[in-house]
């Protein structure tokens, strides 16, 4: 095996990694989910298209995310790609594979909704084992896998691990209960992702492998069009320390959610920290 050319795209996918992860809310490299319709009716199936990107300007694609369907990228790209979970959870629970073809900034998929009631739209990123450290000359660095081992002399060690979803929820004839999959960040709440109103308040839950967190998370809640201008305008918050908090909805249009999670690993199990993100695609109506 050459092992330079496997250590290429580890390091820039190790970057990649730390980059919309571990780093709080730096506003670079977020991840989204782009449905061209939240909401669609009819008693025939409907379909639609969805986008998916890395990019600092939201809505705006800058990187693809995803390719199952044989797009062209570049071999970095494809080893982030090759740890991603792509899939739709329909109504009743049933979990479906999507297939997602990358192009040039984005990647694009075709998704067809035959059952009424509420689809999951999800790209997930398993849970990753990765130790940081400073070198002895006091450089940072970084070792992908479980087993990793920092160098004689290494300081400031720290093994953790990082996962992530990038979700987003579409209606077909009317609004159910979003599914839960008791894997990572998931949102909930008494407010449903696909019927928020501009001049309202949206009250959502958060849990963590299907359990109530047990510390404060942090909130980031931009609406689209940043590239547009000057001030992101970002709402910032913490969550209660259950998971709970209140987003006000001022404006009507597309928006984009971030949370970020870090919890301590217990003592047996060689895990320092826990970092968990999570990427929610919402769209806000005109009352």
């Amino acid at each position: 095996m050459n092992t330079s050319t496997f250590r290429q795209p580890l390091k820039w996918l190790t970057t990649t990694l730390l980059l919309t992860s571990i780093a709080q809310f730096s506003h670079g490299h977020g991840r989204y989910v782009l449905p061209s319709h939240t909401q669609v009716s009819g008693d025939e199936p409907q379909s639609i298209s969805l986008t998916a990107s890395i990019s600092n300007d939201l809505f705006h694609p800058d990187k693809p995310l995803g390719n199952e369907a044989g797009g062209k990228v570049n071999r970095f790209l494809q080893g982030l790609f090759d740890v991603l979970e792509s899939s739709v959870i329909l109504p009743d629970g049933t979990r479906q594979p999507m297939q997602w073809r990358a192009f040039q900034r984005f990647s694009a998929a075709d998704l067809t909704l035959e059952q009424s009631g509420t689809h999951r739209v999800q790209l997930r990123q398993p849970t990753t084992h990765m130790l940081t450290f400073k070198q002895a000359n006091g450089e940072r660095d970084r070792r992908f896998g479980p087993d990793a081992k920092a160098p004689d002399g290494a300081t400031h060690i720290t093994r953790r691990t990082i996962a992530s979803t990038v979700v987003s929820y579409v209606s077909h004839n009317q609004s159910s209960a979003p599914a839960r999959t008791g894997e990572g960040l998931e949102l909930g709440g008494s407010s449903h992702p696909n019927d928020l109103f501009a001049g309202e308040d949206a009250h959502f839950t958060l849990t963590l492998d299907g359990k109530a967190l047990t510390a404060p998370a942090k909130v980031l809640f931009v609406q689209s069009g940043t590239r547009h201008r000057n001030q992101r305008e970002a709402i910032e918050l913490e969550t209660s320390a259950n998971g709970a908090f209140t987003l006000p909805l001022k404006h009507a249009g597309m928006h984009w959610l971030e949370v970020e999670y870090s919890r301590d690993g217990q003592s047996d199990s060689q895990v320092d920290v826990h970092h968990h993100t999570l990427y929610v695609t919402l769209e806000v109506f005109a009352q």
